[in-house]
């Protein structure tokens, strides 16, 4: 196995590109992190209502939620 050695500075300057890639690939909600990370996940319209109440909880300062669902029927 070869080892490949990367000079200090070749390190630095890739440094930003691949901070900002890796920002303009970062998940905005739980939903779009689940679909990248589960494969075949599909993503409902209750799971994305979910996520964006989940998100905002999060971003924002101080906000609380509560989730109350009905039991479920077969």
């Amino acid at each position: 196995m070869a080892v490949t050695t990367t000079s200090p500075i070749t390190a630095l300057t890739a440094a930003p590109a691949l901070v900002a890639r890796r920002a303009a690939t970062r998940p905005t909600t739980p939903a779009a992190l689940a679909a990248r990370l589960i494969s075949g996940c599909n993503v409902t319209p209750t799971i994305a209502l979910l996520s964006a109440a989940l998100r905002r909880a999060i971003t924002s300062s101080g906000q609380q939620i509560i989730i109350s669902t009905p039991p479920r029927t077969r």
